[in-house]
């Protein structure tokens, strides 16, 4: 049962890390925002990783935070990317649906064995975050193909999330919490040379690391870090379908924040989209 506490808590930081991102991406430089977020992550990650064990990973670890780090980088900037040009509650469960379905199959071809119940509930939970990203909003012809970019993009950034999750829960039980401080440096070496070379290019300039909007993404970095911990915390005790179905519920809170701090109006699919996720954790907390 602890699991799923840990990952709906994951859930919960990953949705607060997305609203964070996405408003920051709205004011600066998407890459302005992923590398802040990453530094404020990769601060919180050593610190707790130097205060819980010591450093025992094997090559097999080391590969294995690092694959998963370089596939963090690319997730955030394309995350972050999908969150700025379209809406957050559509942008956030297309990711979450992706994101999900890999690391289910490969759990199954794995050897992971699901009840018809559980089964049900990882559907019922991908339901409800296809119900929450309708945002009542038809548009018009510039606004649709604006919105498939958007969703390519989305698509794009959840198959590098799943890609983190699989990777992650490769890792050995006695690595400790170094793997996760790894991962974020190998993220954020990536980032440092993309961002580098944009500012070289003359695409990116110095001006958007002096925005008084900085606040935000060092929040999202500082939530996405505390998310990773609860969900690294639960795929070590439970598998890895329904640790990622529960962490991956995290477009609902970042709906139900956007509701509140941004004023938007939940549609009543929004609304039966909540009532399935809520559904979904329920069995699978009782299964």
């Amino acid at each position: 049962m602890g699991y799923i506490f840990a990952a709906l808590a994951s859930a919960t930081a990953y949705g607060v890390a997305d609203l964070a991102g996405g408003l920051a991406a709205r004011r600066m430089s998407v890459l302005t925002v992923a590398l802040i977020a990453n530094i404020i992550a990769a601060l919180v990650l050593s610190v707790v990783a130097a205060a819980s064990a010591d450093l025992l990973l094997s090559r097999s670890d080391l590969g294995d935070a690092v694959i998963a780090g370089l596939a963090m980088s690319i997730a955030g900037v394309l995350l972050y990317r999908a969150l700025a040009i379209g809406p957050m509650s559509v942008a956030a469960p297309i990711t979450a649906v992706t994101a999900i379905a890999i690391p289910v199959v490969y759990g199954v071809l794995r050897g992971d064995s699901l009840s018809m119940v559980q089964l049900g509930a990882i559907i019922v939970a991908a339901i409800a975050i296809i119900l929450s990203s309708d945002d009542g909003v038809k548009g018009n012809k510039n606004a649709t193909s604006n919105r498939w970019n958007m969703v390519l993009i989305a698509v794009a950034a959840g198959i590098a999330i799943a890609v983190f999750y699989i990777y992650f829960e490769r890792l050995s039980d006695v690595a400790g919490l170094w793997p996760l401080a790894i991962a974020r440096y190998a993220s954020l070496t990536s980032l440092f040379v993309i961002v580098g070379s944009s500012i070289l290019l003359g695409r990116l300039s110095l001006h958007n690391f002096a925005s008084r909007q900085i606040w935000m993404p060092a929040a999202a970095g500082a939530a996405d870090a505390a998310a990773i911990l609860f969900y690294f915390e639960a795929v070590r005790h439970g598998p890895i379908a329904l640790v990622v179905t529960l962490a991956s519920l995290y477009p609902v809170v970042t709906v139900a924040l956007a509701v509140v701090f941004l004023k938007e109006t939940p549609t009543k699919r929004q609304w039966a989209g909540a009532g399935a996720a809520l559904l979904a954790i329920l069995v699978l907390a009782n299964s």
